[in-house]
């Protein structure tokens, strides 16, 4: 799914945090994910990887019913 809606320059995903317990509530996960963007020819932009991170968040969320932690 984030490799999907991240688009072309998501270079990799990576899960480093998985937590379950009494704290997120009954049958919730917390999963943290590393996700690097790379374009091979210059830096990107803010905005660029905003609105890239903004998809997959999207994505997440209608597919999975996930919520960003805050």
């Amino acid at each position: 799914t984030i490799s999907e809606s991240a688009g072309q320059w998501l270079e990799s995903v990576r899960v480093f945090d998985v937590y379950t317990g009494e704290r997120i509530g009954e049958n919730k996960k917390s999963v943290a994910l590393a996700l690097v963007y790379r374009h091979p020819e210059r830096t990107l932009t803010d905005e660029e990887v905003g609105e890239a991170h903004a998809r997959v968040l999207a994505q997440l969320e209608q597919s999975y019913g996930a919520e960003l932690r805050k």
